[in-house]
């Protein structure tokens, strides 16, 4: 795989994580 295969998915699953910490509402709306 290339390597910025790994750093998009790196951003994007850093994005994703930082979402959720940062919006707690969005678990909520989720419904985990």
């Amino acid at each position: 795989m290339p390597i910025t295969a790994y750093f998009i998915e790196g951003v994007v699953g850093s994005t994703l994580i930082l979402a959720i910490y940062d919006r707690t509402d969005l678990l909520d709306s989720v419904g985990w």
